[in-house]
C-alpha cells in the first residue's frame, strides 16, 4: 500500500500528492459505512493517508495515518432541541498558523483573540501578520495595541501587495514546516499565497471599499510545496469560529483578566455588576480594554452552552444560571423603566 498527503479536498473528491505523482481520489466506502463512535476519520488537508491506485491518477484512499496536530472549531447546531456540538477539522499535520488581519476596516482585536484561543486548543503556535501595512501611514500603533492585548504572541506588519516585510515569514518556516493561513476573506491569504510561492498560483480579488469585506476568491483548503522549502495551506475565509476551549486555554488567553479575579470581594463574583469587583474597577480606571473582558465573557458563556449539551448536570447549571441572569436584567429593567430614566429605542 502507497502513502501520500492530501493537498486539497473537494467535498467526495481529494487529491493526493506523493512520490509516485498527484492523484485524484476518493475514500473506500467502509468510510461511510462505519459507524462506531470512534468511525473512520475522514481525510483533510494536511494529513498523510494510505491509498491504492486504481488506474490512471486515480486512487482509492484506505486509511488516515495518525495526526500529529488538527486545527479544530465547534459547529453549534441550530435549532433549540439540538444535544450536541458537532466540530470541524480544518486543516491536520500543520506546525504554525499564521493569523492574517487586514489593516484597512479588517483589524478587530476580539477576531483576533479567537484566532488564538483556536490555535492554543489545537497546540499549535500562533504568528499574528498585521496585513496591508502599505494602505496607513503608521501600523505601529496596530502592532502595540494587538501585543498589548496578546503580549505573547509574535506580531508583525506587513505588505502581501508590495512585499514590504513579507520576508519575515520564511524565518518560521524550514522544510519540515507546515504553515497555515487563517483569517477573513478579503485578508489577503491568497495574495501572500503567491508571493511565498513566487508565481500567482492563486486567484485574487480586489475587496469591497465600503467594509473591506472580500469575496470567497479561494474556495477549498490547499497544501503549496514552497520552492525555499517548508509547504502552506491557503484557506477559503472563516465566516464562523466557534471555540471548542477549555477553561485552561481561556485562562491562558486571558491571564490578565484571571489573575485580578483573585482580587474580587466575593468568590463567586459575575464581573458584571458585583461590588467590589476588581475587574471592573480596572475596567473603569483603563488597566483592562472592556473589548477585551466582553470577548472573554462571551468566549466563557459559549464554552459553558458548549458544555451544557453534553454532560445533563451541566446543562441543568447552565439553565439555572442563565434563568438567573435573565431575572437579575428584567429587575434592573424594571427598575429603570420606574425611574423614568428608560427608554426603547
Amino acid at each position: 500500500m502507497k502513502q501520500g498527503r492530501i493537498i486539497e479536498e473537494h467535498k467526495t473528491r481529494y487529491t493526493i500528492s506523493s512520490e509516485g505523482g498527484v492523484y485524484s481520489a476518493v475514500v473506500r466506502g467502509i468510510f461511510h459505512k462505519d459507524t462506531s463512535p470512534q468511525g473512520k476519520i475522514f481525510p483533510k488537508v494536511g494529513d498523510y493517508v494510505e491509498y491504492e491506485a486504481t488506474g490512471d491518477h486515480e486512487a482509492v484512499i484506505e486509511n488516515v495515518l495518525p495526526r500529529k496536530t488538527a486545527v479544530v472549531r465547534a459547529m453549534f447546531p441550530k435549532g433549540l432541541k439540538s444535544t450536541s456540538v458537532a466540530s470541524e477539522v480544518i486543516v491536520a499535520n500543520v506546525d504554525i498558523i499564521f493569523i492574517i488581519v487586514g489593516l484597512d476596516k479588517d483589524f478587530n482585536l476580539s477576531r483576533i483573540e479567537r484566532y488564538i484561543l483556536l490555535a492554543r486548543q489545537s497546540h499549535v503556535d500562533a504568528v499574528i501578520l498585521l496585513n496591508k501595512s502599505d494602505v496607513i501611514l503608521d501600523p505601529t500603533v496596530y502592532i502595540e495595541q494587538t501585543k498589548q492585548r496578546l503580549p505573547h504572541i509574535p506580531v508583525h506588519a506587513i505588505s502581501a501587495e508590495t512585499g514590504i516585510n513579507v520576508e519575515i515569514i520564511r524565518t518560521y518556516i524550514s522544510p519540515e514546516t507546515t504553515a497555515v493561513l487563517l483569517g477573513s476573506s478579503g485578508a489577503g491569504k491568497s495574495t501572500l499565497t503567491n508571493w511565498l510561492l513566487g508565481n500567482q498560483e492563486q486567484l485574487t480579488r480586489s475587496v469591497r471599499k465600503k467594509d473591506s469585506s472580500g469575496r470567497h476568491t479561494t474556495t477549498s483548503r490547499q497544501l503549496f510545496a514552497l520552492p525555499t522549502g517548508g509547504y502552506l495551506i491557503d484557506t477559503p475565509g472563516i465566516r464562523e469560529l466557534g471555540m471548542l476551549n477549555t477553561e485552561e486555554d481561556e485562562a491562558e488567553t486571558f491571564s490578565s483578566i484571571n489573575l485580578l479575579q483573585e482580587q474580587c470581594q466575593f468568590t463567586d463574583c459575575d464581573h458584571e455588576k458585583s461590588e467590589g469587583c476588581a475587574v471592573l474597577d480596572a475596567i473603569a480606571s483603563g488597566q483592562i480594554d472592556g473589548k477585551h473582558f466582553e470577548n472573554y465573557l462571551k468566549l466563557k458563556r459559549e464554552r459553558e452552552y458548549a458544555e451544557s449539551k453534553v454532560a445533563p448536570s451541566s446543562n441543568r447549571q447552565y439553565k439555572n444560571k442563565k434563568r438567573k441572569q435573565d431575572t437579575a436584567h428584567n429587575s434592573i429593567q424594571k427598575r429603570k423603566r420606574s425611574e423614568g430614566d428608560f427608554f426603547f429605542k
